[in-house]
């Protein structure tokens, strides 16, 4: 149970690192862990001008396992879409003509962030 915690605390933190990352960045926060159905959840959606990002953030302590990259398996990148065409329905705003989107991994880890763009195709 412990080591539960203990990811979430860590993921919460790499979330806060990889938020802090792109306001940096000059994006605007638009929405933090926007959930859709069970499976579907999109870390971070931020926004600067005319394009929107759904960010995916994955932390780890080591590399043992390989980047973050390697966590973001066929099914991951299906609810991904499906959460972001519900969320580009439930806001207009985003379903503006000349808004684009992409979609990003932000893969936090001791050494830092790695920004990684365009990881699904749309």
């Amino acid at each position: 149970m412990a080591e539960a915690c203990s990811n979430r605390s860590l993921g919460i933190r790499g979330e806060l690192d990889a938020e802090t990352f792109l306001v940096d960045q000059g994006f605007s926060v638009i929405a933090k862990n926007f959930r859709f159905g069970r499976n579907g959840e999109i870390d971070l959606i931020v926004r600067k001008e005319n394009l929107f990002v759904f960010a995916e953030v994955k932390t780890r302590t080591g590399s043992a396992f390989g980047g973050g990259v390697y966590a973001i398996s066929r099914p991951k990148k299906l609810n991904l879409e499906k959460t972001a065409r519900f969320f580009i329905q439930k806001y207009p705003e985003a379903g503006q003509k000349g808004i684009l989107f992409r979609f990003d991994l932000l893969s936090v880890s001791p050494s830092g962030i790695e920004w990684i763009k365009d990881i699904i195709r749309w």
